[in-house]
């Protein structure tokens, strides 16, 4: 991906509308795990455009395949992937279409997150409500949440889970689907069926899952040294 232009024509409103919904969206948000607003306006026709940062990566399913990750350092690029959604629904913010194809991984192994085109601001954001719902919410229904299903709001749980359904999705596209009971745990609780029962946000499932990825390489850790000290008696 490189300088992303967002031109949409004169004549479509509710395009006109989505597109200024993400730039005031973006430009509400200050994360390293946020693409970043470089500049918007609008062409001499009145049409209006996005330029977003230029972003050298793969989406995070493909640089997770492709690099042959191993679980434990998936599950580190999803903390860092729910550590930035915190910030996102901290502004008031719901993405609304989480998922792997709208994570791009940095050639330096940084997750970030993109296109905030169905993005939906509540009312605690200091952004205007009631401006910044347009039209019915895109979504991708494998990653959507009940809820949305449903054609219901979309909260902040929403996106928790999408998040841990895009989580077990990477992994099995990974062969990494044989997971132990403690992360089978996490992504249970993410992606439950009632939002009242998730994690109450995307800052305690990225606690969950660096919880689970610490004791998994203490676990590692003992195994190698009982591993060492077998070796060093034979």
């Amino acid at each position: 991906w490189g300088r992303h232009l967002d031109l949409m024509l004169s004549g479509e409103d509710e395009a006109r509308a989505r597109l200024d919904q993400e730039r005031r969206v973006l430009a509400a948000l200050d994360h390293p795990g946020v693409v970043p607003i470089v500049d918007a306006g609008a062409t001499e026709a009145g049409a209006p455009f996005l330029v977003l940062r230029a972003i050298h990566g793969r989406t995070i399913d493909a640089y997770a395949r492709e690099e042959t990750l191993d679980a434990m350092s998936i599950v580190a690029l999803f903390e860092d992937v729910a550590r930035a959604l915190q910030h996102v629904h901290e502004k008031g913010i719901v993405h609304r279409d989480v998922k792997p194809h709208n994570v791009l991984v940095t050639d330096d192994g940084t997750p970030i997150l993109i296109d905030f085109g169905a993005a939906r601001v509540t009312e605690r954001s200091d952004l205007t409500a009631g401006n910044l719902t347009v039209g019915a919410a895109p979504h991708t229904p494998a990653f959507a949440s009940p809820e949305q299903e449903r054609g219901e709001t979309a909260t902040p749980s929403a996106d928790v889970y999408a998040l841990g359904v895009s989580l077990r999705s990477v992994l099995d596209e990974c062969g990494r689907s044989r997971i132990d009971r403690g992360l089978a745990a996490v992504l249970d609780r993410a992606s439950r069926e009632s939002s009242d029962r998730r994690y109450g946000s995307a800052e305690a499932l990225a606690d969950a899952l660096e919880d689970w990825r610490v004791a998994a390489e203490q676990r590692g850790s003992r195994l190698r040294y009982r591993a060492i000290l077998g070796a060093l008696v034979l």
